[in-house]
């Protein structure tokens, strides 16, 4: 007959074996599920196109970049990341962390992107090629408008203890910075009355439509639009299923879901005018794509994403031709412009390669707006090389 202790050792045994023939089906299982399931090329969960294996070379191995690559393969591809990250940010969110990969999770659930450093050599050259096109330009009207981030908007949100950019000062200095012939549109003061309002995505890093509509009545009046060709619209909801890029980011807020709104004249339509994708060579009769909508990016129904240059002919009665430098921000943006200008001619320098002064020339550009949110802006490198002569 077994005494106390050797039942007790006997029991403590059989749970090593038991811990330890688990630890193993779960390797085994994971080893197995990554030898057997096919490598996915783009996660819609993390909204960006994962790592594929690396070929082996010579000088891949020589110099690190092969190793380097493979273990992002490894990382990227596997099996049951989506879940693993999910419980990842939850334990994190357990321990007091609200931060993860530079998206903050601040209050009501609200995600908020780090704000970018200012002080990078990016800044200084885009600002000095700005000045340099537009005195190139003299007969043309200039103007630009900076978008704050969210973070500096609703810095009240923020979690405690996190740190990070002043854009109003960071704006100050950009302001200054620009030639007198250079028109500033005060985005940040405009939004900062608004700031209780839902201009921003809880998910997503852009601003909403209601933003650019309340930072339209300052750009109309900086740029002295014509109130008799701006055409009245009303926000109509294209999806309530919106989930944004920071979510995607972070791992934060997986399952919310938010409402895209489309401005459009009273009568829900769009229509006379044309706009025209150069590099796809194709034509559309609305500034929104409504297939967006069915992709994990839906903030794509705007202009249906970015293009390298956008031609877009309206039937406004306006004389004005406008030419816009911009990121994402302005997607949103440009619904609110068409009827004061009979033409807009929009360029995302990330993607154009093309001849600025040439595509002045040709089009007969009378005004000319550069339209960023801080945080691009601060980090761009392909504005500058547009710009220069």
């Amino acid at each position: 007959m077994m005494s106390r202790k050797q039942k007790y050792r006997r029991a403590k045994r059989m749970i090593y074996r038991i811990i330890t023939l688990l630890f193993a089906a779960v390797v085994f299982g994971f080893s197995a599920g990554n030898l057997i399931k096919k490598d996915r090329e783009y996660s819609e969960t993390e909204n960006r196109m994962l790592e594929q294996k690396p070929s082996v070379s010579i000088s891949g191995i020589a110099d690190g970049s092969y190793m380097e690559k493979y273990e992002t393969y490894q990382a990227d591809q596997f099996a049951g990341r989506d879940t693993w990250m999910e419980i990842k940010t939850g334990m994190e969110l357990l321990l007091g962390k609200r931060e993860s990969n530079g998206v903050f999770l601040g209050e009501d659930g609200v995600l908020m992107e780090e704000l970018s450093d200012d002080s990078g050599k990016n800044v200084a050259e885009n600002l000095e090629e700005i000045n340099n096109f537009a005195a190139r330009n003299e007969g043309i009207n200039f103007y630009f408008l900076l978008a704050p981030n969210a973070a500096q908007v609703w810095k009240e949100k923020l979690p405690a203890f996190a740190v990070t950019e002043d854009q109003e000062k960071q704006f100050a200095g950009v302001q200054q910075e620009l030639s007198e012939s250079i028109q500033w549109v005060d985005a940040l003061g405009v939004l900062q009355e608004h700031k209780d309002e839902e201009i921003y995505y809880h998910t997503d890093h852009h601003w909403t439509s209601l933003a650019a509509s309340y930072v339209f009545e300052g750009l109309r009046d900086v740029m002295q639009l014509d109130e008799t060709y701006i055409t009245p619209l009303k926000p109509y909801a294209v999806t309530n299923d919106f989930q944004g890029t920071l979510s995607a980011k972070s791992g934060y807020e997986r399952r919310a879901k938010e409402t895209i709104y489309a401005y459009l004249p009273e009568d829900g339509q769009d229509t006379g005018l044309v706009v025209y994708d150069v590099e796809a060579g194709e034509k559309t009769a609305s500034l929104y794509h409504t297939d967006k909508l069915n992709e994990r990016d839906k903030y794509g129904v705007f202009l249906g994403g970015n293009s390298p240059l956008l031609d877009i002919q309206t039937v406004s009665d306006s004389q004005r031709k406008l030419l816009i430098f911009k990121d994402s921000y302005a997607n949103c943006m440009i619904p609110f412009l068409v009827s004061s200008f009979r033409q807009i001619e929009v360029v995302d320098p990330r993607y154009y390669y093309g001849d600025v002064q040439t595509l002045i020339e040709e089009n007969d550009i009378t005004d000319v707006l550069f339209l960023y949110n801080g945080n691009t802006f601060f980090t761009d490198n392909s504005l500058s090389g547009v710009l220069k002569e």
